[in-house]
């Protein structure tokens, strides 16, 4: 197992699994009886023959994917909405217990942070594996209802498409129809930044087990239904490899626009921040500015000699000599 490459123990623990899952009871009743499951040759000198038992098929290593116009056309609707109330049951349940674990395990912190000074080598151990159990039950607990929520997400979401499809006789039902209630973003402005990491991180990883296949496939020394297994996952992962570049595509698209969304929008605002500046300018100015029609006075107060107050001794001079005085 420990020659192995990475790929292929992975893929040897996964038919392992499987396999032990679809194997009958009294297989494992039968093992931890002595002397049974042991195939004995009565006449091995007689005949010469060895018994060859029959392996079960072996299992695709990729998820086959299943036609979602099909199941939706066999979802049960009541059946399904007994299910979900039972599903929500359990959920609950879980958290309760989750947080319940969450709480006991505090206190066991709390009892060892406040008396880690008195105790001996083995009873820090103990206890430290104690918080240790509770943790791991806490993780399977919150894993099993996480689950249940993936599960609830998936089949409201497939008894909304139901009800819109079959609402449509005609097929004129709009995307929106489709669409989740969203609780966090808008669809059509979202970026999905982490999406496309993730799409690229497994289209890698399905790259590298796909041309682990091909070598497996074309080793000779490895029997030809594991050859023909190996070379049928291969052409599953290319099939998964192309279905990875169109969402990468489709995915790099939506991003784009949203940037260029984005750019529109900042230089719109920034020209119009920059108009409104520049009208406050001018008013500023304006008010600033000194007018540019003045009294007659004011005029002749700045220029001196000319104007009204200047010719005002000559004006006397002039009255003086008609009246005489």
């Amino acid at each position: 197992m420990a020659r192995l490459d990475p790929i292929m123990q992975q893929y040897v623990r996964h038919q392992a699994i499987w396999y032990t899952q679809l194997l009958p009871d009294k297989v494992f009743k039968e093992a931890e009886e002595p002397g049974r499951g042991r195939v004995k040759n009565k006449k091995p000198g007689a005949t010469g023959q060895t018994i060859v038992t029959q392996q079960p098929p072996e299992l695709p290593y990729y998820v086959q994917p299943f036609d979602y116009a099909e199941d939706l056309e066999l979802i049960n609707v009541e059946s399904t909405l007994v299910k979900i109330k039972e599903m929500e049951a359990e959920k609950k349940d879980l958290l309760d217990e989750a947080e319940y674990l969450l709480m006991f395990n505090a206190q066991q912190q709390y009892d060892y942070c406040h008396r880690v000074g008195s105790m001996d080598q083995d009873e820090r151990r103990r206890r430290l594996h104690e918080i240790l159990v509770v943790d791991i039950a806490w993780n399977r607990l919150r894993n099993a209802a996480d689950a249940i929520t993936m599960r609830l997400t998936h089949w409201r979401l497939s008894l909304q498409h139901k009800a819109a499809w079959e609402a449509s006789n005609s097929g004129d039902d709009h995307v929106n129809e489709w669409l989740p209630r969203p609780d966090r973003i808008d669809f059509a402005s979202h970026k999905p930044t982490l999406s496309l990491q993730q799409v690229s991180r497994m289209q890698g990883d399905i790259d590298f087990e796909v041309k682990t296949f091909e070598r497996l496939c074309a080793d000779e020394m490895l029997p030809k239904e594991t050859r023909e297994a190996r070379k049928q996952d291969a052409e599953d992962g290319r099939v998964m490899l192309r279905a990875t570049d169109h969402v990468l595509f489709r995915l790099e698209k939506a991003r784009n626009s949203v940037e260029c969304l984005e750019k529109t929008t900042a230089a719109a605002v920034a020209a119009a921040a920059e108009e409104e500046q520049e009208e406050a300018e001018k008013e500023k100015d304006v008010v600033e500015s000194p007018n540019t029609i003045e009294p007659r006075a004011a005029i002749g107060t700045k220029i001196g000699l000319r104007g009204t107050e200047a010719d005002m001794p000559a004006m006397k001079k002039i009255e003086e000599k008609v009246t005489g005085k």
